[in-house]
């Protein structure tokens, strides 16, 4: 991994900033999944992955009141998941992947400060984001060859057959805010308010065995309210 932040002081009242960032990596990891003496349950998985966010931001006052930041957000990737999977007690045994599970996130906000009084600041805050999710699925016998769509008994992976080649992808927008104020009671204490929004991506259902298993699944969203001193 690496990173590049580039910090501009513009002028008394205005910086920039940017933070670029880089980052990849190999796993590989095996287990007994059931966790039995059994063998019924075994996988062997590969997981390699890159991905790239830029984030630039504008820093700046208006006068001794108003205090405001811009800026936006990008972020690239994309994963190969590979897996051996056994699994005895259905009589399955067949090659996951390798599926490409490419995703980006752009996003744009803004934030304001306004000190009414020496004591009592109130700021608020606005976000847009854009999401996208793939993920591609491909099934293979051990030895590389196409899985054949049965009879049954010929080949006891002709089950997943349905599953090759077919994609799924989740988008989602959203736009999310924040409301805030604060208020010094002496140079020592403070008390708070804040109301926000925000979300957890949604994505898609990474394993499934037949083809109407193949689906995306909602953001997760949350309104959360703070009161403290």
């Amino acid at each position: 991994g690496t990173a590049l932040t580039f910090d501009w002081n513009i002028s008394d009242t205005l910086s920039f900033a940017s933070i670029s960032s880089y980052r990849e990596y190999d796993t590989r990891s095996t287990w007994d999944e059931d966790a039995s003496p059994v063998a019924l349950n075994q996988l062997d998985n590969r997981l390699d992955n890159w991905q790239f966010t830029q984030e630039f931001r504008l820093n700046g006052a208006l006068g001794d009141n108003l205090d405001y930041t811009v800026g936006a957000f990008y972020l690239e990737q994309d994963s190969n998941y590979e897996a051996r999977v056994t699994l005895n007690y259905a009589m399955i045994d067949f090659i996951h992947g390798p599926d490409p599970t490419p995703a980006d996130t752009k996003a744009g906000f803004a934030h304001v400060a306004w000190h009414l009084t020496d004591n009592l600041t109130v700021s608020g805050g606005v976000r847009y984001s854009k999401e996208y999710k793939g993920y591609t699925h491909h099934r293979h016998n051990p030895d590389g060859t196409n899985i054949p769509p049965g009879p049954p008994g010929v080949n006891t992976n002709w089950r997943l057959a349905g599953i090759e080649g077919l994609t799924a992808e989740f988008e989602d927008d959203r736009t999310d805010w924040r409301l805030a104020a604060s208020f010094d009671l002496t140079d020592n204490s403070m008390v708070y308010g804040s109301a926000s929004t925000g979300y957890k991506g949604g994505g898609v259902n990474p394993r499934p065995f037949f083809p109407d298993q193949l689906k995306t699944f909602d953001s997760e969203e949350l309104t959360s309210y703070e009161l403290g001193w």
